[in-house]
């Protein structure tokens, strides 16, 4: 069986290492969208992260390139 999880992530530097770290066992593929809602973008002008969810996101040790 092969498990692909999505994880839709704004702002999210406190828990994603942890969530990367306990679906990666068990993912045969990870797909992340990082960024925000609608209204985050056009009433808030904010296009990303402003916490380090990127760096984490970039940095994440993958070595089966999931």
């Amino acid at each position: 069986m092969k498990i692909t999880v999505g994880i839709i992530v704004l702002n999210g530097s406190f828990f994603l290492k942890q969530v990367l770290d306990s679906v990666y066992p068990w993912a045969h593929a990870i797909c992340i969208a990082e960024g925000p809602v609608r209204y985050f973008w056009e009433t808030e002008k904010q296009s990303t992260s402003t916490d380090n969810t990127l760096e984490i996101i970039k940095n994440y040790s993958d070595p089966q390139n999931k």
